[in-house]
C-alpha cells in the first residue's frame, strides 16, 4: 500500500501515534485521527497524496471543537521553587498540586468526564538545577557592577577634562 500522513495548522495538535498509516490492498485506509489540543473553532479536514503537485483529493464537511476550559491555575497561589535532590529524573514531586480550572459552562472536570467529555491532562514541570540559577545571576551581578565600574570611570575622565 501507500502512505498517509496528516499535517495540521497551528491551532491544533494531533497525536502523534495516530499520523502516518499505511494502506490496505484495496486502498482504504482507516486510522482514529486524535486531536491532542485544538482550540475552539470550526475545522475541515483535507486529504492529498504525498507526490509532487499533488492536489487535494478529499475535503469533509467543517465540524466544531469547543474547547470549554478556559484556564488553569494553581489553586493555592504560585509554586516558588520546588527542590529536587537529581536533576534529570523522575522523581516524585514533594508537594501535591492543587488546581483551579475554569470552564465555559461552570461545570468541574468531573462533571465534564461523567458526561462523556474526554479530558487528558499533563503536568509537565520546567526548571532548571538550582547550581544554574546560582551562576546565572553572579554572572548578572558581575555584568551589571563592571557597567557600573566602566560609566564611573566614562565619568570621572568627563570631569577631568572640563
Amino acid at each position: 500500500g501507500n502512505t498517509i500522513s496528516v499535517i495540521a495548522n497551528g491551532n491544533v495538535e494531533l497525536d502523534n501515534s495516530t499520523l502516518v498509516r499505511t494502506s490496505k490492498p484495496d486502498g482504504t485506509v482507516t486510522f482514529p485521527l486524535t486531536v491532542a489540543r485544538a482550540a475552539t473553532g470550526t475545522f475541515m479536514l483535507q486529504f492529498q497524496p504525498e507526490t509532487a503537485s499533488a492536489k487535494i483529493v478529499l475535503t469533509t464537511a467543517p465540524f466544531k471543537v469547543r474547547n470549554a476550559i478556559t484556564s488553569i491555575s494553581s489553586a493555592d497561589g504560585e509554586w516558588g521553587t520546588v527542590e529536587i535532590k537529581k536533576f534529570g529524573e523522575l522523581v516524585d514531586v514533594p508537594r501535591l498540586p492543587t488546581f483551579s480550572v475554569a470552564t465555559t459552562t461552570g461545570k468541574t472536570l468531573q462533571q465534564m468526564h461523567a458526561s462523556g467529555t474526554a479530558i487528558r491532562l499533563r503536568l509537565k514541570l520546567k526548571g532548571v538545577s538550582t547550581k544554574q540559577t546560582r551562576v546565572k545571576q553572579v554572572l548578572e551581578k558581575k555584568k551589571k557592577e563592571a557597567i557600573a565600574s566602566v560609566k564611573e570611570k566614562a565619568k570621572k575622565k568627563m570631569e577631568a577634562m572640563k
